[in-house]
């Protein structure tokens, strides 16, 4: 077919070109294939731990702020399956008319029995669910971050919904034995981040196409003079 015959002498045409090719001139073509693949992996791990160490931060950040401002309005539970009135109160300030709830989007604390029993969407207060492997790892004394989805169906906020968010376990510790009380969930919106992530990715190609660029550079030269010295 008309197909298979141009195949046939596109190859040709490629054979052709590769036989005219000197030794040198083969080696570097192969040699800049090579920089090339392992500029594009560099590159993507290099961009992947500048996004994880963004995520990271962002949770240590928050960790923080359970630690000083939501730990001691979760005491109760200590002693308690249920948040004191006092306590739901000082959590709704918290989230309504601070910098905190200005950047949360969503919050909620877990009991060790995987329990809602606070969340700034009421409806689901007194849900359960599943521990997952974050859920879990926070009730353990870590804490974890993650980028995706948020959790919850329909009952969360419709602008949270399809968005790609910073989800973020926090243990909530009794302040007097330093326990595991609970755990704190929170989502960010990504979008924040977003200009940080970029830039700094950005950065990060220009760094690694620099170097791989430099890298080419010196070894053609230097294979351009070995050739010149045994063509002499």
């Amino acid at each position: 077919t008309g197909s298979k015959v141009e195949t046939r002498l596109m190859r040709a045409r490629a054979n052709n070109w590769l036989d005219q090719l000197t030794v040198a001139q083969r080696f570097m073509l192969g040699s800049l294939v090579i920089l090339a693949l392992g500029m594009a992996l560099i590159g993507t791990w290099v961009s992947r731990q500048i996004e994880d160490g963004i995520i990271h931060r962002t949770a240590t950040t928050t960790a923080l702020y359970v630690d000083s401002l939501i730990g001691p309005s979760v005491q109760s539970l200590v002693a308690d399956d249920e948040l004191a009135s006092a306590e739901s109160d000082r959590l709704d300030w918290l989230f309504a008319d601070t910098p905190l709830g200005q950047q949360v989007l969503a919050f909620q604390i877990w009991d060790p029995r995987g329990r809602i029993v606070y969340s700034t969407v009421p409806a689901l207060i007194g849900t359960t669910a599943p521990i997952d492997d974050e859920l879990a790892q926070a009730l353990q004394g870590q804490v974890t971050a993650d980028v995706g989805e948020a959790e919850g169906g329909q009952l969360l906020p419709a602008d949270m919904a399809q968005r790609k968010l910073i989800e973020i376990y926090s243990p909530i510790r009794d302040r007097d034995t330093g326990n595991v009380i609970a755990a704190a969930e929170f989502y960010y919106g990504i979008n924040e981040l977003e200009a940080d992530l970029a830039a700094a990715q950005r950065r990060s190609w220009l760094v690694v196409g620099g170097v791989t660029l430099l890298i080419y550079l010196l070894l053609a030269s230097f294979i351009q003079r070995f050739s010149n010295t045994i063509r002499r």
